[in-house]
């Protein structure tokens, strides 16, 4: 306990928290410690940083819907040439810029809000405290509601004035089954890259198989499907219970990606 407050304290007279994340070195906000930890350890979607060093590229520009506190956002910042990033959860937000500053860290893009259907705002709920990396757009009954910006994917490209993404990462807590069909024709004229997690399970078993469909719908565009681990994924696996019954992830891409080393 003694050696855990002098570790406290030291790190508080410095005012950062030393995280790794694979090969790399950052500073970051305190509080989190636990959270950088664990993710240092390997015990947080080790899989993630594999999947990011196979897409991005020194000039790709990458844009992360559901930036949370930054853990992608500052590991791709290192990678590629810009990265464009939003999350609607304020108290994330705000962790997020914390972290951006203590590194430094000049070739990001952020927006307070969410890419949705639609301009304005949208409602956000949690199932358990906001900031975590659980937030969510609509509302489950509960009275701890917030309200947050939201803009459609042109918007967000007029406001950063950028024609073409390369990589784009999306983990938006169920909202993806929404949103996917509103970027269909941008996806097929543009092709990024796209990393995206499935949230099928937090819907009612009767509806799972067609929200899987419509992501099945967005995989027959590109050629190369991948599931997390990188191995070739097949579309009517997409129907299967790793995809409806649990979070999941894939990766589609239009030129075949290499499994590169993750540095320990």
């Amino acid at each position: 306990m003694i050696g855990r407050n002098l570790q406290r304290a030291w790190y508080g007279m410095r005012g950062y928290y030393p995280a790794r994340m694979e090969k790399y070195r950052f500073r970051v906000r305190l509080e989190d410690r636990k959270f950088w930890r664990t993710l240092a350890s390997g015990e947080w979607e080790h899989h993630t940083f594999r999947i990011l060093d196979s897409l991005l590229q020194p000039d790709s520009l990458y844009l992360d819907f559901g930036a949370w506190i930054g853990p992608t956002v500052l590991y791709a910042a290192r990678q590629c040439r810009h990265v464009f990033c939003l999350e609607p959860d304020a108290e994330a937000y705000e962790r997020l810029l914390s972290n951006l500053r203590l590194n430094r860290i000049e070739n990001v893009s952020t927006f307070h809000g969410a890419m949705h259907t639609h301009d304005g705002s949208v409602t956000l709920h949690n199932p358990r405290i906001f900031g975590n990396s659980e937030t969510r757009v609509g509302s489950d009954g509960s009275v701890d509601l917030r309200v947050a910006p939201c803009l459609t994917w042109r918007s967000a490209m007029a406001m950063w004035q950028e024609p073409q993404i390369d990589v784009l990462k999306m983990d938006v807590e169920g909202a993806e089954f929404d949103l996917l069909p509103t970027l269909k024709s941008d996806l097929d004229a543009l092709k990024p890259a796209l990393y995206l997690s499935t949230h099928a399970s937090f819907f009612d078993a009767t509806q799972r198989k067609g929200k899987m469909k419509t992501i099945q719908t967005i995989a027959e565009s590109y050629i190369y499907r991948y599931d997390r681990n990188l191995k070739t994924l097949e579309l009517d696996e997409l129907a299967g219970p790793d995809y409806t019954d649990q979070p999941s992830e894939l990766v589609l891409s239009m030129v075949p990606l290499s499994k590169k080393a993750v540095y320990r």
